[in-house]
């Protein structure tokens, strides 16, 4: 049904009413108007916008049978990167989102919970940062480039100044090289 410049759609299941934007089916909670999900695959995943993109983890289960073994999702504001997470070590998992079925490109971490997306653009490169926190309650983070590959590994750091030069922060010194 089209109504006020949007196509809806009547989930009679849970007698709600979705409309569609951005590729998505979307429901608003009337009882929470702050609160927006997207419907995919026969869930409804809570949307919130992080840093560079939006996470999306499930509905909670009306019953404690019903998505027992829930995952959380983090998509890149540009929509070509997918970070999930699974089970009960919190394992996450980067995806290229362009095609059809996402394609996984790479194990990311253990106990993440947190993910954000920067970049993505001809001038910025898409950077993925993933927040841990540890069984001892101890934060940490790992960047890794959009296909996956962890910055810092032996692959990009064998020429230092040019990984160096992609710095805000050594651009802000204004020397542009650097004597080792």
């Amino acid at each position: 049904r089209y109504h006020n410049g949007k196509l809806w759609w009547r989930d009679a299941g849970r007698s709600r009413w979705l409309h569609y934007r951005d590729g998505f089916w979307w429901w608003s909670n009337p009882l929470n108007p702050g609160v927006s999900y997207i419907y995919r695959d026969g869930l409804y995943l809570r949307y919130e916008p992080v840093r560079g993109g939006y996470r999306t983890t499930p509905e909670a289960p009306s019953t404690p049978e019903e998505n027992s073994d829930a995952e959380t999702a983090f998509y890149s504001e540009d929509g070509t990167r997918l970070v999930e997470i699974f089970g009960d070590r919190k394992e996450s998992f980067l995806y290229d989102s362009t095609g059809e079925e996402p394609e996984l490109l790479a194990f990311l971490a253990n106990h993440t919970e947190e993910v954000q997306f920067s970049g993505g653009t001809e001038d910025a490169p898409l950077q993925v940062l993933v927040i841990s926190v540890d069984d001892e309650g101890i934060k940490s983070f790992n960047l890794f480039d959009a296909e996956g590959i962890p910055y810092g590994a032996p692959s990009d750091a064998v020429d230092s100044e040019k990984q160096l030069e992609k710095s805000a922060a050594f651009e802000s010194l204004g020397t542009g090289s650097v004597d080792w």
